[in-house]
């Protein structure tokens, strides 16, 4: 089992997942949950409303889009940026 670097920073710890899941695996719906969840808890909204727009495109979440691009207007991003994630 490799190791965990506990002392990561929570958006890092956020953002791994959500590159994995841009990559393409199977996995991706999971993988864009828990970079959500996780960006959630840390403080980078930054990060968080643009896996916001991923997890939306990868679920074909409508309530999912309506929060990544209220965060975004929150955080300051003009709009939501377009997904780059492939829709399942």
């Amino acid at each position: 089992m490799p190791a965990r670097n506990v002392s990561a920073p929570p958006a890092a710890r956020g953002e791994a997942p959500r590159c994995l899941a841009l990559a393409g695996p199977a996995e991706s719906r999971r993988l864009l949950t828990r970079a959500v969840a996780r960006l959630a808890e840390s403080p980078s909204r930054y990060e968080e409303s643009r896996a916001r727009p991923d997890l939306a495109n990868a679920t074909g979440s409508a309530t999912t889009l309506a929060e990544a691009t209220s965060l975004a207007t929150t955080c300051g991003a003009v709009t939501a940026r377009a997904s780059t994630h492939p829709r399942e």
